[in-house]
Protein backbone atom coordinates (compact mmCIF):
# COMPACT_ATOMS: atom_id res chain seq x y z
CA UNK A 1 0.00 0.00 0.00
CA UNK A 2 2.67 2.50 -1.07
CA UNK A 3 0.28 4.90 -2.77
CA UNK A 4 -2.23 5.71 -0.03
CA UNK A 5 -3.59 9.19 -0.73
CA UNK A 6 -3.93 11.80 1.99
CA UNK A 7 -5.77 15.09 1.37
CA UNK A 8 -5.72 18.36 3.22
CA UNK A 9 -9.11 19.78 4.23
CA UNK A 10 -9.00 22.32 1.40
CA UNK A 11 -7.99 19.69 -1.17
CA UNK A 12 -10.70 17.32 0.01
CA UNK A 13 -13.45 19.95 -0.08
CA UNK A 14 -12.48 21.00 -3.58
CA UNK A 15 -12.35 17.55 -5.15
CA UNK A 16 -14.44 17.42 -8.32
CA UNK A 17 -16.64 14.51 -7.25
CA UNK A 18 -19.95 14.13 -9.16
CA UNK A 19 -23.22 14.45 -7.26
CA UNK A 20 -24.76 11.20 -6.02
CA UNK A 21 -26.69 9.29 -8.68
CA UNK A 22 -29.18 6.50 -8.15
CA UNK A 23 -30.00 3.16 -9.72
CA UNK A 24 -33.29 3.21 -7.82
CA UNK A 25 -34.07 6.40 -5.95
CA UNK A 26 -33.80 7.09 -3.02
CA UNK A 27 -32.39 3.93 -1.42
CA UNK A 28 -30.07 2.35 -4.03
CA UNK A 29 -27.34 4.75 -5.18
CA UNK A 30 -24.68 4.04 -7.74
CA UNK A 31 -21.77 2.41 -5.90
CA UNK A 32 -24.30 1.58 -3.19
CA UNK A 33 -24.58 -1.40 -0.85
CA UNK A 34 -28.05 -2.39 0.34
CA UNK A 35 -29.43 -5.23 2.41
CA UNK A 36 -32.98 -6.59 2.50
CA UNK A 37 -33.97 -9.20 5.05
CA UNK A 38 -37.10 -10.92 6.31
CA UNK A 39 -38.42 -14.17 7.75
CA UNK A 40 -38.89 -16.99 5.26
CA UNK A 41 -41.89 -16.53 2.97
CA UNK A 42 -42.42 -12.80 3.44
CA UNK A 43 -41.23 -11.72 0.01
CA UNK A 44 -37.45 -11.23 -0.31
CA UNK A 45 -37.26 -12.76 -3.78
CA UNK A 46 -40.30 -10.84 -5.06
CA UNK A 47 -38.63 -7.67 -3.77
CA UNK A 48 -35.27 -8.51 -5.36
CA UNK A 49 -36.80 -9.42 -8.73
CA UNK A 50 -38.86 -6.22 -8.71
CA UNK A 51 -35.70 -4.22 -8.05
CA UNK A 52 -33.83 -6.07 -10.80
CA UNK A 53 -36.54 -5.38 -13.38
CA UNK A 54 -36.89 -1.70 -12.48
CA UNK A 55 -33.13 -1.06 -12.61
CA UNK A 56 -32.56 -3.03 -15.83
CA UNK A 57 -35.54 -1.54 -17.70
CA UNK A 58 -35.45 2.00 -16.30
CA UNK A 59 -38.97 1.70 -14.88
CA UNK A 60 -40.74 1.82 -11.49
CA UNK A 61 -41.08 -0.72 -8.70
CA UNK A 62 -43.44 0.22 -5.89
CA UNK A 63 -42.57 3.80 -4.79
CA UNK A 64 -39.18 3.95 -6.48
CA UNK A 65 -38.05 4.77 -10.00
CA UNK A 66 -34.98 4.23 -12.16
CA UNK A 67 -34.25 7.05 -14.57
CA UNK A 68 -32.62 4.78 -17.16
CA UNK A 69 -31.63 1.19 -17.84
CA UNK A 70 -28.60 -0.34 -16.10
CA UNK A 71 -26.93 -3.75 -16.37
CA UNK A 72 -27.95 -6.19 -13.60
CA UNK A 73 -26.60 -9.62 -12.62
CA UNK A 74 -28.97 -11.66 -10.42
CA UNK A 75 -27.29 -14.50 -8.50
CA UNK A 76 -29.86 -16.94 -7.11
CA UNK A 77 -28.60 -19.55 -4.70
CA UNK A 78 -31.79 -21.07 -3.35
CA UNK A 79 -34.86 -21.16 -5.58
CA UNK A 80 -35.71 -23.87 -8.09
CA UNK A 81 -35.35 -22.52 -11.61
CA UNK A 82 -39.00 -23.32 -12.44
CA UNK A 83 -40.30 -21.16 -9.58
CA UNK A 84 -37.93 -18.32 -10.39
CA UNK A 85 -39.00 -18.34 -14.05
CA UNK A 86 -42.67 -18.30 -13.02
CA UNK A 87 -42.14 -15.10 -11.06
CA UNK A 88 -40.05 -13.53 -13.80
CA UNK A 89 -42.87 -14.07 -16.30
CA UNK A 90 -45.25 -12.03 -14.14
CA UNK A 91 -42.88 -9.08 -14.10
CA UNK A 92 -41.94 -9.33 -17.77
CA UNK A 93 -45.54 -9.61 -18.99
CA UNK A 94 -46.71 -6.79 -16.71
CA UNK A 95 -44.11 -4.38 -18.11
CA UNK A 96 -45.16 -5.09 -21.69
CA UNK A 97 -41.43 -5.22 -22.20
CA UNK A 98 -40.70 -5.18 -25.93
CA UNK A 99 -36.95 -4.96 -25.45
CA UNK A 100 -35.55 -8.39 -26.17
CA UNK A 101 -32.12 -7.17 -25.03
CA UNK A 102 -32.98 -6.07 -21.51
CA UNK A 103 -29.60 -5.98 -19.67
CA UNK A 104 -30.73 -8.40 -16.95
CA UNK A 105 -28.75 -11.61 -16.49
CA UNK A 106 -29.30 -14.59 -14.19
CA UNK A 107 -26.87 -16.97 -12.54
CA UNK A 108 -29.16 -19.64 -11.02
CA UNK A 109 -27.62 -22.24 -8.74
CA UNK A 110 -30.30 -24.75 -9.77
CA UNK A 111 -29.08 -24.93 -13.38
CA UNK A 112 -25.34 -25.32 -12.75
CA UNK A 113 -23.42 -28.56 -13.14
CA UNK A 114 -22.03 -27.97 -9.64
CA UNK A 115 -22.84 -25.53 -6.88
CA UNK A 116 -22.00 -21.87 -7.45
CA UNK A 117 -18.64 -21.44 -5.69
CA UNK A 118 -18.74 -20.26 -2.10
CA UNK A 119 -18.85 -16.44 -2.13
CA UNK A 120 -17.41 -16.31 1.37
CA UNK A 121 -13.93 -16.90 -0.03
CA UNK A 122 -11.68 -15.47 -2.71
CA UNK A 123 -12.19 -18.31 -5.20
CA UNK A 124 -15.94 -17.79 -5.34
CA UNK A 125 -15.62 -14.02 -5.52
CA UNK A 126 -13.04 -14.30 -8.31
CA UNK A 127 -15.47 -16.57 -10.20
CA UNK A 128 -18.13 -13.84 -10.13
CA UNK A 129 -15.60 -11.20 -11.16
CA UNK A 130 -14.68 -13.31 -14.18
CA UNK A 131 -18.36 -13.75 -15.11
CA UNK A 132 -18.88 -9.98 -14.95
CA UNK A 133 -15.98 -9.46 -17.35
CA UNK A 134 -17.27 -12.18 -19.68
CA UNK A 135 -20.75 -10.64 -19.78
CA UNK A 136 -19.32 -7.28 -20.73
CA UNK A 137 -17.18 -8.79 -23.48
CA UNK A 138 -19.98 -10.93 -24.92
CA UNK A 139 -22.97 -8.60 -24.56
CA UNK A 140 -21.33 -5.19 -24.37
CA UNK A 141 -23.30 -4.54 -21.15
CA UNK A 142 -21.54 -3.15 -18.10
CA UNK A 143 -22.92 -4.68 -14.93
CA UNK A 144 -23.80 -1.89 -12.48
CA UNK A 145 -25.83 -3.91 -9.96
CA UNK A 146 -25.33 -7.39 -8.51
CA UNK A 147 -28.23 -8.93 -6.57
CA UNK A 148 -27.26 -11.76 -4.24
CA UNK A 149 -30.23 -13.92 -3.20
CA UNK A 150 -29.35 -14.96 -0.55
CA UNK A 151 -26.45 -15.00 1.93
CA UNK A 152 -27.39 -18.27 3.61
CA UNK A 153 -27.16 -20.29 0.39
CA UNK A 154 -24.22 -18.49 -1.24
CA UNK A 155 -21.92 -17.94 1.76
CA UNK A 156 -21.31 -21.48 2.95
CA UNK A 157 -18.22 -21.24 5.17
CA UNK A 158 -17.62 -19.39 8.39
CA UNK A 159 -19.93 -18.72 11.31
CA UNK A 160 -22.68 -16.22 10.43
CA UNK A 161 -22.64 -15.02 14.07
CA UNK A 162 -18.92 -14.29 13.90
CA UNK A 163 -18.01 -10.77 12.77
CA UNK A 164 -14.59 -11.92 11.55
CA UNK A 165 -16.15 -14.51 9.21
CA UNK A 166 -18.02 -11.68 7.48
CA UNK A 167 -14.89 -9.66 6.67
CA UNK A 168 -13.73 -11.46 3.46
CA UNK A 169 -17.17 -10.97 1.89
CA UNK A 170 -17.38 -7.39 3.15
CA UNK A 171 -14.00 -6.60 1.61
CA UNK A 172 -15.22 -7.94 -1.73
CA UNK A 173 -18.36 -5.76 -1.52
CA UNK A 174 -16.21 -2.71 -0.86
CA UNK A 175 -14.00 -3.62 -3.83
CA UNK A 176 -17.07 -3.98 -6.07
CA UNK A 177 -18.22 -0.54 -4.93
CA UNK A 178 -14.79 0.86 -5.76
CA UNK A 179 -15.30 -0.57 -9.27
CA UNK A 180 -18.63 1.29 -9.60
CA UNK A 181 -20.82 -1.77 -8.99
CA UNK A 182 -23.73 -1.61 -6.55
CA UNK A 183 -24.88 -4.60 -4.50
CA UNK A 184 -28.20 -5.67 -3.05
CA UNK A 185 -27.98 -8.77 -0.86
CA UNK A 186 -30.86 -10.67 0.71
CA UNK A 187 -30.72 -12.31 4.10
CA UNK A 188 -32.95 -14.16 6.56
CA UNK A 189 -34.38 -12.87 9.82
CA UNK A 190 -33.95 -14.66 13.14
CA UNK A 191 -36.77 -15.87 15.38
CA UNK A 192 -37.10 -12.41 16.94
CA UNK A 193 -37.55 -10.83 13.50
CA UNK A 194 -34.16 -9.11 13.25
CA UNK A 195 -31.43 -9.90 10.74
CA UNK A 196 -29.76 -13.21 11.52
CA UNK A 197 -26.15 -13.32 12.68
CA UNK A 198 -23.57 -10.60 13.15
CA UNK A 199 -24.75 -7.00 13.05
CA UNK A 200 -21.53 -6.11 11.24
CA UNK A 201 -23.36 -6.73 7.96
CA UNK A 202 -25.16 -3.43 8.35
CA UNK A 203 -22.03 -1.33 8.95
CA UNK A 204 -21.16 -0.69 5.30
CA UNK A 205 -24.74 -0.66 3.98
CA UNK A 206 -26.28 2.52 2.61
CA UNK A 207 -29.73 1.05 3.18
CA UNK A 208 -31.10 -1.76 5.35
CA UNK A 209 -34.65 -2.80 4.53
CA UNK A 210 -36.77 -5.09 6.64
CA UNK A 211 -39.74 -6.88 5.07
CA UNK A 212 -42.39 -8.02 7.53
CA UNK A 213 -45.68 -9.84 7.50
CA UNK A 214 -48.60 -7.36 7.51
CA UNK A 215 -49.70 -6.31 11.00
CA UNK A 216 -53.31 -6.84 10.07
CA UNK A 217 -55.10 -8.27 7.07
CA UNK A 218 -55.85 -5.69 4.42
CA UNK A 219 -59.51 -5.28 3.58
CA UNK A 220 -58.59 -5.02 -0.10
CA UNK A 221 -58.35 -8.26 -1.97
CA UNK A 222 -54.80 -9.05 -3.04
CA UNK A 223 -52.75 -12.16 -3.64
CA UNK A 224 -49.69 -11.16 -1.68
CA UNK A 225 -48.53 -8.39 0.66
CA UNK A 226 -45.66 -7.39 2.92
CA UNK A 227 -44.60 -4.36 4.91
CA UNK A 228 -41.47 -2.42 3.95
CA UNK A 229 -39.49 -0.78 6.76
CA UNK A 230 -36.22 1.16 6.44
CA UNK A 231 -33.92 0.46 9.37
CA UNK A 232 -30.90 2.33 8.03
CA UNK A 233 -30.42 5.04 5.40
CA UNK A 234 -27.51 7.29 4.54
CA UNK A 235 -28.64 10.84 5.22
CA UNK A 236 -31.78 12.36 6.69
CA UNK A 237 -35.05 10.48 6.79
CA UNK A 238 -37.24 11.57 3.90
CA UNK A 239 -40.71 10.80 2.63
CA UNK A 240 -39.27 8.09 0.40
CA UNK A 241 -38.16 6.16 3.49
CA UNK A 242 -41.52 5.96 5.23
CA UNK A 243 -42.83 2.47 6.04
CA UNK A 244 -45.55 1.17 3.75
CA UNK A 245 -47.57 -1.90 2.85
CA UNK A 246 -46.85 -3.39 -0.58
CA UNK A 247 -49.68 -5.35 -2.21
CA UNK A 248 -49.58 -7.47 -5.33
CA UNK A 249 -52.54 -8.79 -7.34
CA UNK A 250 -52.15 -11.34 -10.13
CA UNK A 251 -54.44 -11.72 -13.12
CA UNK A 252 -54.55 -12.93 -16.71
CA UNK A 253 -53.63 -10.13 -19.10
CA UNK A 254 -53.48 -9.89 -22.86
CA UNK A 255 -53.42 -13.24 -24.66
CA UNK A 256 -54.09 -14.86 -21.25
CA UNK A 257 -50.52 -14.20 -20.15
CA UNK A 258 -50.06 -13.93 -16.36
CA UNK A 259 -49.57 -10.35 -15.17
CA UNK A 260 -49.40 -8.57 -11.85
CA UNK A 261 -50.33 -5.21 -10.40
CA UNK A 262 -48.46 -3.62 -7.49
CA UNK A 263 -49.82 -0.92 -5.20
CA UNK A 264 -48.90 0.44 -1.80
CA UNK A 265 -50.37 2.28 1.15
CA UNK A 266 -49.03 3.83 4.35
CA UNK A 267 -48.54 1.66 7.41
CA UNK A 268 -50.07 2.98 10.62
CA UNK A 269 -48.56 1.20 13.59
CA UNK A 270 -51.03 1.61 16.43
CA UNK A 271 -48.96 -0.42 18.87
CA UNK A 272 -47.09 1.98 21.16
CA UNK A 273 -45.31 -0.97 22.75
CA UNK A 274 -43.96 -2.16 19.37
CA UNK A 275 -42.76 1.35 18.52
CA UNK A 276 -40.82 1.51 21.79
CA UNK A 277 -39.28 -1.94 21.24
CA UNK A 278 -38.26 -1.07 17.65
Amino acid sequence: MKNLKVFSLNEFLNLNIPAKEYLLEPWLPKQGIAMVYSPTGVGKTWFCIGTAFAVSTGTIFLKWGANKSHGVLYIDGEMQAYNLIERLKYFNNSLNNLNSKTPLFFLPNDLQDTLIPDLANFEGQNFIDQKINELQQISGVRIELIIIDNLSSLLRTGDENDAESWLPFQNWLLDLRRRNISILFAHHANKEGYQRGTSRRTDIADSVISLRFPQKQSYDLCDFSFEVHFEKTRGAMEQGYESFLAKMTRHDGQNNLPEMFWEYESVVNDSTYKKVID
